[in-house]
């Protein structure tokens, strides 16, 4: 659903950042509906090591026991003060690399679809997320074998100053 009516991280070009936001809920229920078919597909046992459902949430309580027992309640505030910082940037890079970008539902997924970012020192910070169209082009790839494009948008900043400038619209 690459930039179409139906794509929960397309941002419209009127959308702040917080705005976008809203649409976490229904984006976060849609991964879950996406996962839940896969595992029917497969048919994944409620309770087996390969059900992604245990990473997804027990990674979370283990981190949370870990930061309890290392550092009581103020852990656990300091973890899920992280845990906020790190979800509130990484949801900033998906309405970055989805901003204003809108097509049909008949039309073809391409470069332009998306925008791509090529600042260095931004590209090092965020793991080499530049990359972008490509993802949506060749979705299977791994990282590594993803190219850059042309025709594909490009971001005037980096992602983290772009995320700090999305924050107050």
């Amino acid at each position: 659903h690459v930039a179409t009516e139906k794509d929960n991280h397309a941002p419209s070009r009127d959308a702040s950042y917080w705005k976008y936001l809203e649409s976490y809920p229904k984006s976060y229920a849609e991964s879950c509906r996406i996962v839940d078919e896969r595992i029917r597909k497969h048919q994944i046992q409620r309770f087996s090591l390969k059900n992604p459902y245990l990473s997804y949430f027990g990674i979370p309580v283990l981190m949370l026991g870990i930061s309890f027992s290392l550092g009581g309640i103020p852990g656990i505030l300091l973890y899920t003060a992280i845990a906020l910082f790190s979800v509130l940037f990484s949801e900033a890079a998906f309405y970055l690399e989805h901003y204003g970008l809108k097509r049909e539902e008949s039309e073809k997924v391409a470069a332009h679809h998306s925008w791509d970012s090529y600042h260095r020192f931004s590209n090092y910070q965020t793991f080499m997320v530049q990359r972008h169209a490509d993802h949506h082009l060749n979705a299977g790839n791994e990282y590594i074998y993803l190219r850059s494009h042309r025709d594909s948008y490009r971001l005037p900043l980096g992602y983290p100053l772009l995320s700090l400038l999305a924050f107050y619209p």
